[in-house]
């Protein structure tokens, strides 16, 4: 996938966000409170492994406040079921969160463990559930960092060859004016070819036109002279009727 083919989705992208950064350079940015840098590509790392991480994308628009620490707390699973039951909890909107709902259990059991699933997991978060990369990620980066992406970064996924999903974070929707967008459309239906006894129809429909335009005139010019004819005779005749009256009248 080349950088050219992702150019014109990550100019939106960087439009609606402050801040927009591949996960390599996001990781590259961080301090941890121990004092190390964070380092998510590795030597030994397999050509695939790269080519994930520098096809992630994480968006914000406030930096990271606290310093995170890169202790590893829990694993990807039991982090993701807290980040979750977290974000159902307080009603927050993010992408992670959609099609995750509490199973129908009591308030006392929910708060037991936030560290498991209490409900289905679905759509993104089975996509980070069940990601050996993710995992990997988690691994390198530590459970604050990890937490911190998945909780207040919008966080999105190259897909060759030129689009990205969402995989975290407030919908990207949310950012969008939708009053700006026309939904005009222009549909221009393509031209039919007549078939061959459609046009031979026209043909001879037109012929019978023309030619009855041709004969029209004439039958018109008959008819006419009728006319005469008739206009004449009664007038000859009223001319005779008025001579016999005067005849008579002397």
């Amino acid at each position: 996938m080349s950088t050219t083919d992702m150019s014109p989705t990550l100019d939106i992208v960087r439009s609606l966000y402050t801040h927009t950064q591949t996960l390599e350079e996001f990781a590259n940015s961080v301090v941890f409170r121990e004092g190390k840098k964070a380092v998510l590509i590795e030597q030994s790392d397999t050509n695939r492994f790269k080519s994930f991480v520098r096809g992630v994308f994480v968006c914000f628009d406030k930096e990271l406040q606290q310093v995170p620490s890169f202790n590893q707390m829990c694993t990807l699973p039991e982090l993701l079921a807290f980040v979750l039951n977290g974000l159902k909890r307080k009603r927050k909107r993010n992408i992670l969160a959609h099609g995750y709902n509490f199973q129908g259990l009591a308030q006392e059991k929910r708060d037991a463990d936030p560290f498991k699933f209490q409900g289905d997991v679905t759509q993104s978060a089975a996509y980070i559930h069940g990601s050996d990369m993710w995992k990997r990620v988690t691994l390198r980066l530590g459970t604050d960092l990890t937490r911190y992406l998945l909780e207040s970064c919008s966080v999105f996924v190259a897909v060759p060859p030129s689009c990205v999903f969402q995989v975290c974070g407030a919908p990207i929707y949310d950012r969008v004016s939708m009053s700006t967008v026309s939904n005009r459309f222009f549909l221009q239906p393509g031209s039919k070819k007549k078939s061959g006894a459609q046009s031979s129809r026209s043909r001879g429909a037109g012929i019978y036109k023309r030619r009855r335009d041709v004969e029209k005139p004439t039958y018109r010019k008959t008819r006419n002279r009728k006319n005469e004819s008739v206009m004449e005779g009664k007038r000859k005749r009223e001319t005779d009727q008025n001579e016999e009256e005067e005849t008579l009248t002397r």
